[in-house]
């Protein structure tokens, strides 16, 4: 039916909407809409992962150092015209030297503040330990053996686990929030959201026990610092804020619709 459904398209001249989909076709696209983070002063990263500009920061002057050979999806992809492709058998990974990092950026080496959301968009193919983003010795966000996200921060001697009571399953597309308030509560907010079924798999709030320390290590994303626990799969769109967004405003950054 699906072939038959395409040979008209052709046949006939007929075009489809970027946005439109055939069921059990492969290709995903991004909605028609777009979030605008050009006006909010505490975006301080946008890596939108484009074609051509894999590494570059659409918001600020955290341009990323590529390890290994990711590549640009422009096939399955959720936000803008590409997504990466990361290879864990490379591995593929992408880091940035603390000095680099833009003064005010969350956790950078001195930061005072320590409150912060990340969010991003996520697929992986593979089952095995993968790291989504991590600040050594600050904080690290991953899928563990069981496919569970894992949120944990660090105090200078042990790290604390924030981990969903839901797993991901692979192959499928997540939108992904961890949002932390700061050491004088210590709230957090771990979000997770199935793209494809538009289904909410878990939204875990709670208190940290821990205060959250800085360092001068790299920031780290589809792996650690040393390439280690790489990512299999995509990722798109990850945003960094040094302020907890609300429920409300992780949802409109997750419809795409944000501010």
């Amino acid at each position: 039916m699906k072939k038959l459904l395409l040979s008209i398209i052709v046949i006939l001249g007929l075009s489809l909407p970027s946005s439109a989909m055939i069921v059990g076709y492969s290709r995903v696209t991004s909605s028609s809409t777009a979030n605008d983070f050009s006006a909010d002063t505490t975006c301080y990263a946008l890596w939108r992962f484009e074609s051509g500009a894999l590494t570059t920061d659409s918001k600020g002057g955290n341009t990323l150092a590529s390890l290994g050979t990711p590549i640009a999806d422009t096939v399955d992809y959720k936000e803008g015209a590409a997504s990466v492709s990361l290879n864990a058998a490379t591995p593929d990974y992408y880091t940035i030297n603390d000095v680099n990092l833009d003064t005010g950026f969350p956790l950078k080496s001195g930061d005072t503040n320590l409150t912060f959301t990340i969010t991003t968009r996520i697929k992986l193919s593979s089952s095995a330990l993968s790291r989504i983003i991590k600040k050594a010795d600050s904080i690290s966000t991953l899928i563990n053996a069981t496919q569970n996200i894992d949120f944990a921060t660090f105090n200078g001697t042990a790290w604390e686990e924030k981990i969903t009571t839901n797993s991901i399953s692979l192959n499928t597309w997540y939108f992904v929030a961890f949002s932390y308030d700061g050491n004088t509560t210590k709230n957090y907010r771990l979000y997770v959201y199935n793209l494809d079924t538009s289904t909410l798999l878990e939204d875990q709030t709670g208190v940290f026990t821990n205060n959250i320390v800085t360092s001068t290590f790299k920031l780290a994303i589809a792996a650690n610092d040393l390439g280690a626990n790489s990512w299999d799969g995509n990722m798109d769109e990850i945003v960094v804020f040094n302020t907890a967004k609300s429920l409300t405003d992780i949802e409109k950054i997750r419809d795409q619709v944000y501010p």
